[in-house]
């Protein structure tokens, strides 16, 4: 019957026994000193709190010394020097608006010029798609100034004393001041 799986018993050995029953000891200690950690609450004496003394408070005696006026223990909840103000919580100024621009671009197109029976000259431009005319010293749109017309461009002067040539049919951007 060797073949045949037989279970045999084996009695346990008398140092696993020794060290379960040192396991089980040591929870029960455990346990026990867990749970009087601290101790016990003393016993007090039940007090009647109505024969206590009346005693002011704390700051009612500083504010009753002869050293202190009463205009000092005002003086901190009126807001002078409040050593509890903070601005923690107010919020950030707002930014600033942008400056105003100082200068302003337009699309300048010479047209073209002609001659009066007096001799006068007069040309045709275009400011941002309006049309202007005008003759030499003449004001011609916003700041500026016709200084010469000639065939082949047109010889403007904006308020700041800068004289731009603008060629015959082409559109050119100059930068001029505001008003």
């Amino acid at each position: 019957m060797r073949g045949e799986n037989m279970s045999v018993k084996r009695p346990w050995s008398r140092n696993r026994i020794e060290s379960i029953v040192l396991l089980i000891v040591v929870i029960i200690m455990t346990f026990q000193l867990s749970s009087h950690f601290g101790g016990e609450l003393p016993d007090f004496d039940e007090t009647d709190l109505s024969l206590a003394p009346s005693q002011p408070g704390f700051l009612n005696r500083l504010a009753d010394r002869p050293s202190y006026t009463p205009s000092q223990t005002n003086a901190t909840w009126q807001g002078a020097s409040n050593p509890f103000f903070t601005d923690y919580f107010t919020p950030p100024p707002e930014p600033l608006p942008p400056p105003k621009p100082t200068t302003k671009e337009v699309t300048i197109l010479f047209h073209g010029w002609f001659e009066s029976s007096q001799g006068q000259l007069q040309a045709f431009v275009s400011l941002d798609g309006k049309k202007a005319k005008g003759g030499v010293k003449d004001a011609v749109g916003e700041n500026l100034t016709i200084e010469a017309i000639e065939a082949g461009q047109l010889i403007v002067k904006s308020a700041d004393e800068i004289q731009h040539t603008i060629p015959f049919k082409k559109p050119t951007k100059i930068t001029i001041p505001l008003p």
